[in-house]
């Protein structure tokens, strides 16, 4: 999770080929050094993957045409650098980003 929001993004942009992340563990195994554009590219694929598998269910239910305003995408992903921009991409509409309000009380 903190690799993901320290590092990650939804979209490969312009990155230093030679830029590296260095991976620890909460369970003592040794620190691993691993490309961020690898990472990145594999991020990339995985939300792009899940956003289209979404897509194919919207269609198949015939929703996806009453989706003209756009798509709305909640949650931790959702602060994902670049996640509208591929969003938009695959679902070829607006998309918006959610941001949730402190709820107290519960």
């Amino acid at each position: 999770e903190s690799l993901k929001k320290s590092h990650g993004a939804a979209v490969v942009g312009e990155i230093d080929e030679a830029e590296t992340i260095q991976l620890t563990s909460d369970h003592g195994l040794p620190v691993k050094t691993v490309s961020r554009v690898n990472l990145l590219r594999i991020m990339s694929m995985r939300i792009e993957e899940i956003f289209d598998l979404i897509a194919e269910d919207l269609e198949h239910l015939g929703l996806l045409n009453y989706l003209r305003a756009g798509v709305f995408v909640a949650g931790g992903g959702a602060n994902i650098t670049g996640i509208r921009e591929l969003g938009e991409r695959v679902f070829q509409l607006p998309v918006t980003i959610g941001r949730s309000c402190a709820v107290s009380g519960l």
